[in-house]
């Protein structure tokens, strides 16, 4: 998708069909949200053929799936690696995934680690990041508010929400998570998620169970109940 001087794309990628996109400017500078498995080929094609000059790695949360090669694609690129400090508290126990699904795992070592929301200038774009715990303790959504898009990780996906039954997961904080993201942009914003097809917050208004009943005011809890 093509938003007037940037470009987003999208690859699918590792055992569990993570969703990983690159932002790139008209000038090459590019971010990368999210490492999956299989990224770092795709990415060492691009650098060396000086496709892009990739700036800044952000990760939405540290499950394999999403964060597997963000440290050696860091050390390769001189990226700047970003995630929240809390996603500490599960490292050790999404290394042992990764090993399930005979993943390769290495151990992210950031540049920098958010504490709280806050919005970060790259230089060339900037981005807010929204802590949204739930899913997992320092899950975190980037807000692009020029490109009227925000990626959500494992917090909203189209026609459904993440699921909460992880170590560090919890349903309590994912109702907070999404009230304040729901509140926080505009409905016409695009969603790209963690997993699956794009969106946006007035069609999840409309379609998504969970989000309707959090926008209505439901206390409903669904802890455990969902696939990602």
């Amino acid at each position: 998708m093509r938003i007037e001087t940037f470009e987003i794309k999208r690859y699918v990628l590792g055992p569990l069909d993570t969703n990983s996109y690159l932002v790139i400017d008209r000038a090459g500078n590019a971010l990368l949200v999210d490492a999956p498995p299989g990224i770092l080929t795709i990415m060492l094609y691009l650098l060396d053929r000086n496709i892009v000059k990739l700036t800044h790695i952000l990760i939405t949360h540290v499950h394999f799936d999403h964060a597997a090669e963000a440290e050696p694609l860091r050390e390769v690129s001189g990226a700047k690696l970003i995630m929240h400090r809390d996603e500490f508290l599960i490292l050790e126990e999404s290394g042992r995934w990764a090993r399930a699904y005979g993943i390769r795992w290495f151990k992210p070592d950031p540049d920098k680690l958010l504490t709280e929301d806050t919005e970060i200038d790259l230089g060339w774009v900037r981005v807010q990041a929204i802590h949204t715990p739930g899913h997992s303790p320092g899950s975190t959504c980037y807000y692009i508010k020029e490109l009227n898009t925000i990626f959500t990780g494992d917090l909203i996906f189209k026609g459904t929400v993440g699921r909460t039954d992880l170590p560090g997961g919890s349903s309590r904080e994912m109702i907070k998570s999404l009230k304040k993201v729901i509140l926080l942009i505009p409905a016409e914003t695009r969603i790209l998620p963690g997993h699956g097809n794009e969106t946006t917050l007035s069609d999840e208004l409309k379609h998504n169970p969970y989000i309707r009943a959090i926008a209505s005011g439901s206390k409903r809890d669904w802890e455990g109940t969902l696939p990602i």
